[in-house]
């Protein structure tokens, strides 16, 4: 396996914005889960299904850009 880190666009700074944006975007999905689960007053449980909650994710951030 590489060392490399995958880019995505050719200009550093463009990158780098990228990866601040989706940093982000992950914080924000994070907060709405915490904030939801203590309106409902339920506790945090452990994740049952990753996939579906990081394709859940995704989808949300990048809407129409990603196809499924």
């Amino acid at each position: 396996m590489s060392n490399i880190p995958q880019t995505f666009f050719a200009d550093p700074v463009t990158e780098r914005l990228f990866q601040s944006v989706v940093a982000l975007a992950a914080e924000v999905n994070v907060l709405r889960d915490r904030v939801a689960r203590l309106e409902a007053g339920a506790e945090a449980a452990p994740q049952a299904n990753a996939a579906a909650d990081a394709d859940a994710f995704v989808q949300h951030v990048f809407g129409g850009l990603v196809q499924a």
